[in-house]
Formats: C-alpha cells, structure tokens, sequence
C-alpha cells in the first residue's frame, strides 16, 4: 500500500512520531512517504491572526491509497497551518485517512480531544473516511508508550 503522511510540525515532535510511523509501515513492506506542509509564516502566536494563510508547501494526496495526516494542536484547536491546507487541498474523496495530534499539556481534555474533533470534521468535509485517530499528550510520562501505540494501531493496513 502506498501511505502519505501529510505532516505540518513547528517543534519537530509532531514529525519526529510521523517518521516512527513511516519506519514501521516500511518494515511492513507498504511505500511510506512524509510529506511537509509549509506556510509562509508558520508562528503560531501571529499565524492565528492571519485569516488567508499562505501556504509554500500543500502536499497532493492523490497518488496516495491511505493517508495519515499529522499536526500540533495551538491554542485548543488544530495548528492554523492545517486548517489551511484543509480548506484549499481537495483530493481526499474516498480515502481511508487516520488522525493524530501532539500537544504539551497532561490530558487530551485540554485540547487535544476537541482538536481531533475539529480535524476529523475538516477531514470528513473534504469526503475522507477517518478510521482511526490518536493524541500524543508530549509532557505525558506515558509519551514514549503512547507513540509506540499510535505506531503499531497507525501501521496496520
């Protein structure tokens, strides 16, 4: 299976679990890509104040049979960077797509549970079918077992 997983990551943490992910899913024998979404301004103190986003990097989804897609969550909601490319990349129709965020708080209450709601909804309103999703609670003494988790349930195809 050829997988994208479609990454946008300010800190490196949200990238650092999608490259474990693509590891695992390449032992596995599947095609395994990271794919960067960039914006012309990535800080997520004045990126929220832009309404129109401009992005320098949207990956295509077509040439993907499933996708993961991958971001941190700023301020309780999903990183403004993702939202944007959300709203202006079509090309999800169809595909199996799995969720997951990072973020620095101790429980997913704090943001994380309602980030993955909101990311769900934009993935669903481009015609995706999410199947699985996951947070990655950063300053959780857990975080190593938990992004081992989220590995093997993101590598099953």
């Amino acid at each position: 299976m050829n997988v994208g997983l479609i990454v946008y990551s300010y800190t490196g943490n949200t990238l650092k679990v999608a490259g474990k992910i693509r590891e695992q899913l390449q032992a596995q024998g599947h095609t395994a890509t990271i794919e960067r979404v960039h914006a012309s301004n990535e800080d997520p103190q004045k990126n929220r104040l832009d309404k129109t986003g401009d992005l320098t990097q949207a990956p295509d989804p077509l040439p993907y049979d499933a996708l993961i897609l991958a971001a941190p969550v700023n301020g309780f909601s999903l990183a403004k960077v993702m939202q944007d490319y959300l709203a202006n990349r079509p090309g999800l129709a169809g595909k199996p797509v799995r969720l997951f965020v990072t973020h620095h708080f101790p429980k997913a209450w704090l943001g994380g549970n309602q980030t993955i709601r909101q990311f769900s909804k934009l993935c669903a309103a481009n015609g995706a079918r999410v199947d699985g999703t996951a947070i990655i609670d950063w300053s959780s003494k857990r975080r190593e077992q938990e992004i081992t988790d989220l590995v093997s349930r993101f590598s099953q195809f």
